[in-house]
C-alpha cells in the first residue's frame, strides 16, 4: 500500500514537472515576442542597464533617493583581537566607521569553531571600542578582552 503510494506520488510530480517545463517555454517565448516588439535591442540587453537609485522629479529638480549624503562607510578592517586566556580563544576584530568622520562604528568577530570553520558575527556595538576593554559574546560564557592593534605610521624624518 505504502509502495503503491510513493509511486503515484513520483509520477504525478513529474508530470507536473513536465507540464511546469512545456508552459515555461510557452510563456518565455510569448514574454520575448511582446518585449522585442516593444524594445530595441539595445535597451533590452540587460548589460545596458544601470543601477541607479529610483529618481523623484519634482517641477524642475531631480531627486536621488536612499543616497548616503555623508559619504561611503570604508571598507572593514582588522582593528584588534579578541582573547580569552581561560578559554583559550582568539577572534579577529573587524571595524570600521558608519560614515567618514563619525564617532560610530560597526564591528564584527571572525573565527573559527571547534571543526575549523571559519565564521563573522557582526557585533550589537554602536560606540568606539578601547583597549583592555572586556565584551561580551553570545556564544561564550566567558568575557573576552579587546586589544586594539597600533596603526600608527611611521613618519620619515628627512635630517636623521
Amino acid at each position: 500500500m505504502f509502495i503503491k503510494f510513493i509511486i503515484n506520488l513520483l509520477l504525478l510530480s513529474n508530470i507536473f514537472l513536465l507540464l511546469l517545463a512545456v508552459f515555461k517555454k510557452k510563456y518565455l517565448e510569448k514574454i520575448k515576442y511582446n518585449i522585442s516588439e516593444r524594445l530595441s535591442i539595445k535597451e533590452f540587453n540587460p548589460i545596458h542597464i544601470k543601477n541607479k537609485a529610483p529618481e523623484k522629479k519634482n517641477n524642475n529638480f531631480t531627486f536621488r533617493i536612499n543616497e548616503k549624503t555623508r559619504g561611503e562607510p570604508d571598507n572593514y578592517n582588522l582593528i584588534g583581537m579578541l582573547y580569552n586566556i581561560d578559554e583559550n580563544k582568539n577572534y579577529n576584530l573587524y571595524g570600521r566607521h558608519i560614515y567618514p568622520g563619525s564617532h560610530e562604528w560597526e564591528y564584527y568577530v571572525e573565527g573559527t569553531d571547534i571543526g575549523g570553520l571559519k565564521f563573522k558575527y557582526p557585533l550589537e556595538i554602536s560606540e568606539e571600542i578601547y583597549d583592555n576593554s572586556k565584551i561580551q559574546l553570545p556564544f561564550s560564557s566567558e568575557p573576552f578582552i579587546i586589544k586594539i592593534y597600533n596603526y600608527d605610521e611611521y613618519r620619515y624624518i628627512p635630517y636623521i
